[in-house]
């Protein structure tokens, strides 16, 4: 009888150890993109925007966002003066195992401005070119489920003809930019309509971020510490009960 218990223990373990592992080693995606990011980071130049160099070449650049020639833009859902934004739906209903609590969520509609902004410090300026951006730390500046307020997007062709079953909720989401805001942008030196821009460069998207450049290396390397490490443990735990 104690072997019963002790061999239903250990498979219980093997179990929820192999779980742990096949999730951990799911999320070595995120390791990988943090990997890739941190590297590209280290290896940009950091020149002020007075000396932005030749085009191709690859830069991590800070200063404060301003108006682009187009002006000013308006958030849609806020209404709030910006350089840039982006909005988001997401459906939220029951899954196919509702039963347990868990929910799906799906994104129905995404939707971020294209038109170039200014990034200026105390040498100068330059153009950035947001047409395929990766937002870090942005300001939230709207979010709301569709059961608590019924809204439709300012100058948006997204209309709601009907609502949705009561057992799913619609959330909608707005990130959006400030002029003045302390901003630093990672992304590849061009030539576009307006003269220099940087903007995203092959598969890498433009990065937007409101932390400092330390900061933002800083948190590459914890997520590629924690997940490796999770994943570590996981599988040691799993191999261990195996050969115990």
């Amino acid at each position: 009888m104690d072997d019963m218990l002790v061999g239903e223990a250990r498979t219980a373990m093997q179990l929820l150890a192999l779980l742990a592992t096949v999730i951990t080693g799911s999320l070595l995606r995120y390791a990988h993109r943090a990997h890739t990011r941190l590297r590209t980071l280290e290896q940009a130049q950091n020149p002020p925007l007075r000396d932005i160099p030749e085009p191709g070449t690859e830069v991590v650049v800070d200063g404060n966002a301003d108006a682009g020639p187009d002006g000013l833009l308006t958030a849609p859902y806020s209404g709030v003066a910006c350089v840039w934004y982006r909005i988001e739906v997401w459906d939220r209903r029951p899954g196919p195992d509702a039963h347990r609590g868990r929910m799906r969520h799906t994104l129905l509609h995404m939707r971020q401005s294209r038109a170039p902004f200014v990034l200026r410090d105390r040498t100068g300026s330059v153009l950035c070119d947001p047409d395929h951006t990766a937002g870090d730390r942005l300001p939230l500046t709207h979010e709301v489920s569709e059961t608590e307020e019924e809204e439709e997007p300012i100058g948006t062709e997204l209309v709601h003809t009907e609502r949705v079953a009561t057992d799913s909720e619609c959330t909608f989401r707005e990130w959006a930019i400030a002029p003045g805001t302390r901003l630093l942008v990672h992304g590849t030196v061009a030539r576009g309509t307006y003269g220099t821009v940087i903007r995203a460069s092959g598969e890498d998207a433009l990065l937007i971020s409101t932390r400092p450049a330390p900061l933002l290396k800083d948190a590459q390397r914890v997520t590629i510490l924690l997940t490796t490490t999770a994943f570590a443990v996981s599988l040691g735990v799993f191999l261990w009960s195996c050969l115990a």
